[in-house]
């Protein structure tokens, strides 16, 4: 008698057209007991990933293959988008695979690698101009929210909304921790783009570094060295035009305010962001990097 799980993957086998031959593997989360609707096909040593996707993760793999075809080469370091099915209401998709590790385990050059392939993404969402809706707005009421007035991160988010409306726009995966970056020697490549949306050129490398502490806080143990890599990396391979609008200092600087946000953001699922209200050492750390950065970019004006 097949088990359940046996069950589950034939449905996935004919839902997807592979073959007997083909070997299904389904990802899962031990830790948290969990198994998510994604699979790891191997059909004759051709490895691909078949996940259920919202209609934002199949719009963003879109744009991501228009943005592809914009550079003519084709090589943005992204999963390409290899095909969708429609069934009983629910969409799946078929995406290349990229086998490595994710950029916990990354250290020294792999940083540079991830910052010039970040630029390289920035620079054709930048040049191709034909951007989705920027819901930008609508983060920051729901942030206002939760500000004391007067406050310190009623300080920051008032930081941030100025710089915002400077800053180049651009396609954005908005959920570019350290586990959404695989690596393996010289190549990385950017995943789950579930969330994919317009967003300020600094935006993702912001909310890469914004969680560069200690796992025992809820961060992801980063050195600043490597770091500082990426961020060198990232702005040296910015194109001339978004160079020509924001110079180093200029980007120094908006990269401050993009990780001062991400870290208000992270605080936003408290009644009110403020000191008295912080229990977790994730909130306590989030709160004094939005102090200091709220400090220094006061400074720089």
């Amino acid at each position: 008698m097949e088990t359940a799980e046996e069950k589950q993957l034939q449905i996935i086998r004919r839902l997807g057209g592979f073959s007997e031959q083909a070997e299904i593997k389904q990802f899962s989360d031990v830790t948290l007991n969990k198994k998510y609707d994604v699979y790891l096909i191997d059909e004759a040593g051709q490895r691909q990933i078949f996940k259920r996707a919202e209609a934002d993760e199949i719009n963003a793999y879109q744009q991501l293959q228009k943005m592809a075809r914009f550079t003519d080469h084709k090589k943005l370091t992204v999963p390409n988008l290899l095909g969708t099915i429609e069934s009983a209401g629910e969409a799946w998709i078929l995406l290349s695979w990229f086998e490595g590790e994710d950029m916990r385990s990354a250290s020294g050059k792999t940083f540079e690698v991830f910052g010039t392939a970040l630029a390289q993404i920035v620079n054709v969402g930048v040049a191709l101009g034909e951007l989705p809706m920027d819901p930008i707005e609508s983060a920051f009421a729901r942030l206002e929210k939760k500000l004391v007035p007067n406050s310190i991160a009623e300080q920051g988010l008032t930081i941030y909304k100025k710089r915002r409306r400077q800053m180049p726009l651009t396609f954005t995966n908005d959920d570019l921790l350290p586990i959404n970056v695989l690596w393996r020697q010289d190549e990385v490549c950017l995943i789950d783009w579930g969330y994919g949306r317009t967003g300020s050129y600094t935006s993702d490398l912001g909310r890469f570094l914004a969680f560069s502490f200690p796992e025992a806080a809820g961060g992801y143990p980063l050195t600043s060295a490597d770091g500082n890599r990426a961020a060198e990396a990232f702005y040296r391979e910015l194109s001339p035009v978004l160079k020509t609008r924001c110079d180093f200092e200029q980007f120094r600087q908006d990269l401050q305010a993009e990780i001062l946000f991400q870290c208000l953001l992270s605080l936003w699922h408290l009644p009110q962001i403020s000191f008295d209200r912080l229990k977790t050492p994730m909130e306590h750390h989030c709160y004094q990097q939005i102090c200091e950065l709220v400090e220094k970019l006061s400074a720089a004006g």
